[in-house]
């Protein structure tokens, strides 16, 4: 059995299981009441003017997300033409291969490891530039290296299609982007009025919006990946290993909690650990895979376990350089200062970093970080990293609808699509699905005169009802 294979069957077995729990236990898959507003987590403001409450995400087709590519080309859900190839120059990285990675229902990085297991290639050989969102449907090229250009056309499973492979000259980097194009879909409490909406959006075109960091950043619904960061950078990896499997988080359901609260009650017995996990053996597949790292034993095993994570682990890092951003825009935006217009990240090879940052550093005892994490060859630093703290957004068309509002738009890279809309509403928690909500389905791109998601909703119908928010942990 290949590892897609396996995963695809973990896959299946725990839906089985959630199916059962939500006919016989259902508020075990309902976020219990008085969680804290999300803002708080991350360290921005929570808001403090009432807007409409909206909801995000009941189906993937209310949230489409189509990568801006270097060349400032939009790659679309619904293309039909392959962009035209490159002259194919073998250089120091050998054959690499090109290509649209349409997905639905799926993180990037999953998405990656389902290819390569398809090709039979290491992940690492599978590239990108921008995480995309995983209850969504979403367009981004991607490369590949190592591999003829015919093996890699028409790759696909439930929740993937990868398409128009042509021959490139070098694979992709994180960054490799100039933004992303957005149609959403926010589904409100109550209808939407045109000349109340109206000013808002023009006010955005104008003024544009501090660009905060978003909850998907930080590891959403959990909320914790900044705080691993935190302890990986602070030279504590047994703390980010216990913070990540066994911490309990207020957006964290009572199934995934109690989980949890076994692991802590069985801590240090490894493999009694993994047989907690054994309920949700896809959704925790990353905390099986660091149990089975710290089962192994040897020395420093729980440095050997968090470098067992890879781009996860890397993740987390970028969470907590994240988090130091949003700190410093929201204290300067509170003491009313003006923001520079862009701001340094902390995960760099430049040194001026640390020092603008040193403040929260001394605070978080994150202060010897470089050394700290020279250990570990999942992260490398950027040249200078940089965030444009301002963000004016690019909007092409809205229509309000019974429903709610759908609108079109382009942000830059590094600006995140549920930042912008916390601007114009209050964005409701995924779970419990609220009572008010309307299920009405439209197609967005026809609706705004776009495009259409017709192709995409007849070759992903399956898995499109599989990410269906229905009290099920869709995102977890």
């Amino acid at each position: 059995m290949t590892n897609m294979e396996a995963l695809h069957e973990l896959w299946e077995k725990e839906k089985v299981g959630l199916r059962e729990i939500r006919e016989t236990q259902p508020e075990r898959l309902v976020v219990p009441p008085g969680a804290p507003h999300m803002f708080s987590m991350i360290g921005i403001p929570v808001p403090a003017k009432q807007l409409p409450e909206g909801y995000l995400k009941h189906s993937p087709l209310d949230f489409i997300v189509e990568e801006i590519d270097e060349k400032g080309k939009v790659v679309r859900t619904d293309d039909s033409e392959a962009p035209a190839p490159q002259p194919f120059t073998p250089g120091p990285d050998g054959l690499v291969v090109g290509a649209d990675l349409i997905k639905v229902g799926i993180g990037t990085n999953d998405a990656c490891q389902h290819i390569a297991n398809m090709l039979n290639i290491p992940v690492e050989r599978v590239a990108y530039a921008g995480m995309k969102d995983e209850l969504a449907v979403t367009a981004q090229r991607i490369t590949v290296q190592g591999v003829e250009p015919e093996r890699v056309e028409g790759l696909s499973d439930p929740n993937l299609l990868v398409r128009f492979a042509r021959a490139k000259t070098k694979p992709k980097r994180i960054g490799n982007l100039e933004g992303n194009r957005f149609t959403i879909f926010i589904r409100t409490k109550e209808p939407l009025n045109r000349k109340d909406i109206a000013p808002q959006i023009d006010r955005l075109k104008k003024e544009g919006f501090v660009n905060y960091y978003g909850v998907q950043r930080f590891g959403a619904p959990r909320l914790l990946s900044h705080l691993c960061g935190a302890h990986v950078m602070r030279g504590d990896p047994e703390s980010a290993v216990r913070t990540f499997l066994t911490d309990p988080s207020p957006f964290e359901y009572p199934l995934w909690a109690d989980i949890r609260a076994n692991m802590r009650a069985h801590w240090g017995d490894w493999n009694a650990m993994l047989s907690d996990t054994q309920q949700l053996p896809y959704s925790l597949r990353y905390e099986r895979g660091m149990l089975e790292a710290l089962a192994r034993g040897g020395e420093d095993r729980f440095a050997q376990a968090v470098a067992s994570l890879g781009s996860v682990a890397k993740l987390w890092c970028m969470s907590y350089a994240s988090l130091l951003a949003n700190l410093y825009l929201t204290d300067t935006t509170a003491a009313r200062k003006p923001l520079p217009r862009e701001i340094p990240l902390l995960l760099g090879q430049d040194r001026s970093a640390d020092a603008f940052y040193a403040p929260w550093l001394k605070q978080h005892g994150t202060e010897r970080w470089r050394e700290n994490v020279a250990r570990y060859s999942f992260l490398s630093l950027g040249k200078n990293p940089t965030l444009q703290t301002r963000v004016r957004p690019t909007i092409h068309a809205w229509e309000i609808v019974p429903e709610g509002l759908v609108i079109s738009f382009d942000l830059i890279k590094g600006a995140y699509a549920t930042t912008f809309l916390e601007s114009l509403f209050t964005i409701v928690a995924a779970s419990p699905v609220p009572t008010w909500l309307k299920t009405t389905e439209y197609d967005t791109k026809e609706l705004l005169k776009t495009g259409s998601l017709a192709e995409v909703r007849s070759r992903f119908a399956n898995a499109i009802r599989g990410a269906m928010v229905m009290g099920v942990a869709a995102d977890e």
